[in-house]
């Protein structure tokens, strides 16, 4: 009896071992084969999101790839290349290498070709607009000058002093004009000067003796300048100086430098006013030099007849003029000889 317990104990204590254990491995295996199906829907419900998301992106920008796959795959290399323009591709399981590259280069031959044709079409827009603004654009027409006349005064002698700004316009096609320039200056306007001989006899005899050392100098350089070139020497006149200050006078208040008077008279007529008639007679002018050294040599390396008229042999008398008002802007000096 112990015999057939023994026997059967052992039997029944292995049947219920391998009910044990095939119970706890279905319970294993159930539990392994759970986790990888969860883990496989989820990493499916993200890959779909995210091919979502590479379609929405590459819809917006006009460029869709109907592989979805091989959208999102160039978009992670070209993010991990750090924005490099070379991209490697991994080809799906339905096409071989050589397919799938010609299939990616038509694509990047049609984005190419879109660029382009947007590029030509905004720089065409821009041409365009160019010959628009240029056609609209003012161009000069011309440049005008005005004048205007700050403040005047009447002088001495009847003159009128002006002080004048002259301005510079440019003047355009639509009517419009820009001031490109202006200056300040001031002006003797002489039309209103109204002197006459016997107005200009006392300043000009009051000069006459009033600057008496400096005809003396004059006198000395002239004879000088003659005695250099063997040219017998001259002698001052009282008349002559007088006659010189008169056109010293009125060419300083006129500020009308010029061998006609200002009242369009011949300078000869100084003059004759004081009786000075002779065969032979010419005048020299100089302004600006301040001493009688220097108005003579300008006299003496002048080429417009200046240097003759100091050397001229017929000559014997001569008399000296100057006037500085400060009218005209600088010192006047005249010369008169006669033979």
């Amino acid at each position: 009896m112990n015999k057939y317990i023994g026997r059967y104990g052992a039997v029944i204590l292995g049947l219920m071992s391998a009910i044990v254990i095939s119970a706890c491995h279905a319970a294993w295996s159930k539990g392994k084969y759970n986790d990888i199906e969860d883990a496989g829907i989820y990493n499916t419900a993200q890959s779909h999101e995210t091919e979502n998301n590479d379609m929405i992106m590459e819809t917006d920008s006009e460029s869709y790839d109907s592989e979805g796959d091989s959208t999102h795959n160039e978009n992670e290399s070209q993010q991990s290349a750090g924005g490099q323009t070379a991209t490697e591709y991994t080809a799906p399981e339905h096409m071989d290498g050589k397919e799938y590259n010609n299939t990616h280069k038509s694509i990047e031959s049609s984005m190419s070709s879109k660029a382009a044709a947007t590029t030509r079409t905004s720089e065409t827009r821009q041409s365009a607009s160019s010959v628009d603004n240029n056609a609209t654009k003012a161009y000069l027409v011309r440049t005008e000058v005005r004048k205007v006349v700050n403040s005047y005064e009447k002088i001495k002698y009847g003159a009128t002093r002006k002080n004048i700004t002259e301005y510079t316009y440019e003047i355009y096609s639509d009517d419009s004009r820009k001031e490109v320039a202006h200056k300040s200056s001031v002006v003797i306007d002489r039309s209103t000067y109204s002197a006459t001989d016997d107005i200009l006899e006392e300043e000009a005899e009051y000069n006459s003796v009033s600057y008496a050392d400096l005809w003396n100098e004059i006198l000395q350089c002239v004879n000088r300048f003659r005695a250099d070139n063997n040219i017998a020497a001259i002698v001052l006149d009282n008349d002559l100086c007088k006659a010189a200050c008169m056109r010293a006078v009125e060419i300083d208040y006129s500020a009308y430098f010029s061998h006609i008077r200002p009242d369009g008279r011949s300078a000869f007529t100084a003059l004759d006013y004081y009786g000075c008639v002779t065969g032979f007679r010419g005048e020299n002018l100089a302004g600006g030099q301040r001493t009688p050294e220097l108005v003579v040599k300008a006299w003496e390396e002048s080429d417009k007849g200046h240097r003759e008229l100091l050397l001229n042999p017929k000559v014997k008398k001569m008399g000296c003029g100057y006037s500085y008002s400060g009218t005209i802007g600088y010192p006047v000096w005249a010369l008169e000889m006669t033979d």
